[in-house]
């Protein structure tokens, strides 16, 4: 089966909001289940990104810290 060309985001939202499941025909729902499927990876990607960049922040945090949570003094005065 040859690859479709992804539409623009805005003709793929009009093509979602008229989707109609009695009227498609099985090449419509493989482009609807095709192009969610686009969308759900881009929100992966987005998210494994961000963990990424925390995780990276982390590492630098403990590399300053020495793996303390706070630098200075307790509550309490006792240094931390």
């Amino acid at each position: 089966m040859a690859a479709r060309a992804a539409p623009a985001p805005e003709a793929a939202a009009d093509a979602i909001a008229a989707f109609r499941p009695e009227s498609a025909t099985p090449d419509d729902v493989e482009h609807l289940i095709d192009y969610r499927v686009g969308q759900i990876d881009d929100q992966i990607k987005t998210h494994l990104s961000a963990v990424d960049d925390l995780r990276e922040e982390r590492k630098r945090w403990i590399g300053v810290t020495g793996g303390r949570s706070r630098i200075g003094e307790r509550d309490d005065g006792v240094p931390a």
